[in-house]
C-alpha cells in the first residue's frame, strides 16, 4: 500500500494514476448487476488499452460540482466539531490494480468521507441513519467506505453528510462512524480477483479480434 501526496485530487497526475484502475467509489458496480459490472470491468479495460480516460468519466453533473465546491468548507467544519486533524492525500495505491482517494486521514486509525446531497436526500439520509443505523447509509458509499478502509488498513470511517441549506440554520452537519467490516474483506477481496482476471480477459480477446 503506498499513499501519495506529491499530487492533488483531481489533477492530470490524479487522473494518469487512476488509468486502468479499480477505484473504490465504483466499486459498487462490481457487486451490482450483471450489466453494471461488465460496463465498469469494459471502462477499464479500455483505459489499459488506450492509456486514456474513459468517456463516461468525463461526465459531471450539479450533485458532483456542489460536492467538490463545499467539500474544503465540510472538511474544517468537521475539523471544528471533532477536534481531529485531517490530513488530504491525493491517492491511496493498494497495488497497480486497485486505488482510492478518501476525503482526508483522520487521527491514526481513521478516514472520512463527505457527501453534500440534496435537501430531499439530506433528510432522507438523516432520517434513515437516526433510525435504522448503518442500514441507513446508501449500498454504494457503503461499500465505497468499506474499499477505502480495506485499501487503508484503517479501521473506521466518519461518514460526513452536508447540506448548505440546513446548514443556514444550524444543523447542516450529520457525522456517522462506518467501522470496518471484517466479512465484507472477503467479499472485496473476491470481487477484485474475479475483476482483474477478467479485464485480463478482455484485454486478450481484443487484441486477438485484430489478428
Amino acid at each position: 500500500m503506498k499513499i501519495h501526496t506529491e499530487f492533488q485530487q483531481g489533477s492530470d497526475e490524479w487522473h494518469k494514476m487512476k488509468l486502468g484502475k479499480i477505484s473504490a467509489s465504483s466499486f459498487y458496480k462490481l457487486l451490482g448487476t450483471k450489466a453494471a459490472r461488465n460496463k465498469y470491468i469494459c471502462e477499464l479495460a479500455s483505459e489499459r488499452i488506450t492509456s486514456s480516460k474513459s468517456d463516461s468519466k468525463e461526465y459531471t453533473n450539479f450533485h458532483m460540482q456542489r460536492g467538490n465546491q463545499f467539500e474544503e468548507a465540510v472538511r474544517e467544519a468537521y475539523k471544528h466539531k471533532t477536534f481531529y486533524e485531517v490530513e488530504q492525500v491525493g491517492l491511496i495505491q493498494l497495488n497497480d490494480d486497485v486505488v482510492c482517494s478518501p476525503d482526508g486521514l483522520v487521527d491514526a486509525n481513521g478516514l472520512i468521507e463527505i457527501k453534500v446531497p440534496d435537501s430531499y436526500n439530506y433528510i432522507a439520509q438523516v432520517l434513515d441513519i437516526a433510525k435504522n443505523g448503518i442500514k441507513g447509509v446508501p449500498n454504494e458509499y457503503y461499500t465505497q467506505m468499506q474499499v477505502n478502509l480495506y485499501i487503508s488498513n484503517r479501521q473506521w470511517c466518519d461518514y460526513v453528510l452536508y447540506n448548505p441549506k440546513y446548514a443556514a440554520v444550524g444543523n447542516g452537519l450529520f457525522i456517522y462512524r462506518v467501522e470496518r467490516d471484517m466479512v465484507y474483506k472477503d467479499t472485496i477481496e473476491i470481487a477484485i480477483n474475479e475483476s482483474i482476471k477478467t479485464i485480463n480477459q478482455y484485454i486478450i480477446k481484443y487484441q486477438e479480434a485484430f489478428q
